[in-house]
């Protein structure tokens, strides 16, 4: 009986599967970190979708005209305007303790969203070879092009992810037994992006 000898791999042919695991690797984490991303940006998108009804309530009535005379349009300017309706007396600051505790919960990540929405990706690997989310983020000053990176592992991206969801599923519960007599119809839009053409 004859035996079968195994050739070694070519140290060509080892490199090369070498080079294509390490960037499937990368693959996976660059679609890793934007499901990281659009999951911290979605769950965001639930509060504002929760908290537009109790701006427009609080809006309609005269305990509020103080501090809602009109809707507030950037993210940061809606949670502000929150945090002093519930702080006003008048019928929608019942929850107000857990809504303020939830709030300043929530607060501690809108720079992160703001980065996020904004920021390019980039992966990158740690000299323990872990691979890393590194978001970008190029600002236009007067004078100069200023440059902020946030670097992200996956085990932190699953803590993040995990502890928001749990403060956003909270927040959207309370907004939403607040703006119940509010509740707006939906409305579907095309989803076919409009034509570019000039």
């Amino acid at each position: 009986m004859n035996a079968t000898t195994k050739k070694a791999p070519s140290s060509a042919a080892s490199s090369a599967r070498t080079a294509h695991n390490r960037q499937n690797n990368f693959n996976v984490a660059r679609k890793e970190a934007h499901a990281f991303r659009g999951e911290l940006i979605d769950r965001f998108a639930q509060f504002e979708r929760s908290l537009g009804p109790v701006l427009v309530l609080a809006l309609s009535l005269p305990e509020y005209a103080a501090v809602a005379k009109k809707p507030a349009h950037l993210l940061g300017q809606k949670i502000e305007q929150l945090h002093k309706i519930v702080g006003t007396k008048g019928p929608l600051n019942g929850a107000a303790n857990g809504i303020v505790t939830n709030l300043e919960a929530l607060r501690r990540y809108e720079e992160a969203r703001h980065f996020m929405a904004h920021a390019t990706l980039e992966i990158i690997q740690a000299e323990n070879d872990e691979l890393l989310y590194l978001f970008r983020l190029t600002r236009a000053g007067k004078e100069s092009v200023d440059q902020s990176t946030i670097v992200i592992s996956k085990a932190e991206a699953k803590s993040i992810g995990s502890t928001l969801g749990v403060i956003v599923d909270r927040l959207t519960q309370q907004l939403d037994a607040l703006g119940k007599p509010l509740r707006s119809k939906i409305s579907q839009l095309p989803v076919a992006p409009p034509s570019l053409s000039v």
